[in-house]
């Protein structure tokens, strides 16, 4: 009778059964980064953390984000202290929710409230849309020498995305809007459009627009700051486990009469099956405040998939 239906009390422990195995972890995921950005202004961030997320049933995911971030100008440096919890949903296979929300923790200062939520649609190499909003400091989103003393909640809004046509032409394009604490407002719009160039690259043009109520000593908020650039990408996939990427652009700037070029690197290496390596690189060399503006950072990411 082993084919029969289970009944009774034999039913009620599977019912039990079923209801804690939904609590079992499917998979867990550790991700801890490292960065550094400084630039001419002498001014520079150093952050760190680590996220862990944990998965249950098939479309669910929860764990918690902390990190530390540290900035410093020529004369003082503040420390942020980040913890959030953190929950995505799937919807599909293409179509996610995300969300985090916690404290940040300021030395010398009281503690802010923080959250980001993102909305992504996504099909790799093909199709990627996402729309995310984040309430946070100022002072981890302009990075300024000027306003390391000023609290400003900020709330910034972003959309951006990409399509590939038959792997042979790329539109991509970003929206940011920020709304700060001070009454300031501003948005920042790029546009770009390529085509394949050589076996694993495209190249194109884009076009960069930034635009603010009213300018500011503490950060930079343009009025009206336009360039347009030849942009480059290229992929190349070393061994199995080994790629590399490299993009970078060259542009001008009308109103300034100025020449403005970036160029980024990244490696990404996988020396066992559940563990991924992120490097990455970066120069540029722009325009703010009337004269020229640079800076490098770098920064270091690892996955680990525990199980």
């Amino acid at each position: 009778i082993s084919w029969l239906p289970p009944s009774g009390f034999s039913r009620g422990l599977s019912s039990i059964s079923d209801f804690f195995t939904i609590f079992l972890p499917t998979n867990i995921g550790l991700a801890p980064f490292s960065s550094y950005y400084r630039d001419n202004t002498k001014f520079s961030l150093w952050n760190y953390g680590t996220q862990l997320d944990i998965g249950f049933v098939s479309f669910l995911s929860l764990g918690f984000f902390w990190s530390r971030s540290i900035i410093e100008n020529s004369n003082d440096s503040k420390s942020f202290t980040q913890f959030r919890g953190t929950a995505s949903i799937l919807f599909s296979k293409y179509f996610s929710l995300s969300g985090s929300y916690g404290k940040i923790k300021i030395l010398y200062e009281p503690d802010k409230f923080n959250g980001i939520f993102t909305l992504r649609y996504e099909k790799p190499e093909e199709l990627s849309l996402t729309l995310s909003y984040e309430n946070n400091d100022a002072r981890l989103l302009f990075y300024s020498p000027n306003i390391i003393y000023s609290r400003l909640r900020t709330d910034f809004f972003r959309f951006n995305g990409y399509y590939i046509y038959s792997n042979n032409f790329k539109i991509s394009s970003y929206y940011n809007y920020f709304s700060l604490e001070d009454g300031n407002e501003g948005n920042d719009f790029q546009f770009r459009m390529g085509k394949k160039f050589l076996q694993n690259g495209f190249m194109g043009y884009e076009y960069f627009y930034s635009d603010f109520a009213f300018t500011t000593y503490f950060y930079y908020s343009p009025n009206n700051f336009q360039s347009h650039s030849i942009w480059a990408e290229w992929n190349y996939l070393y061994k199995p486990n080994l790629k590399f990427k490299l993009n970078g652009k060259v542009g001008y700037v009308p109103s300034v009469d100025y020449v403005i070029n970036e160029l980024n690197a990244e490696i990404t290496y996988k020396p066992i099956l559940d563990l991924i390596l992120t490097g990455r690189i970066s120069y540029s060399n722009s325009y703010r405040f009337d004269s020229s503006y640079n800076n490098l950072s770098f920064s270091l990411f690892a996955y680990w998939s525990l199980f």
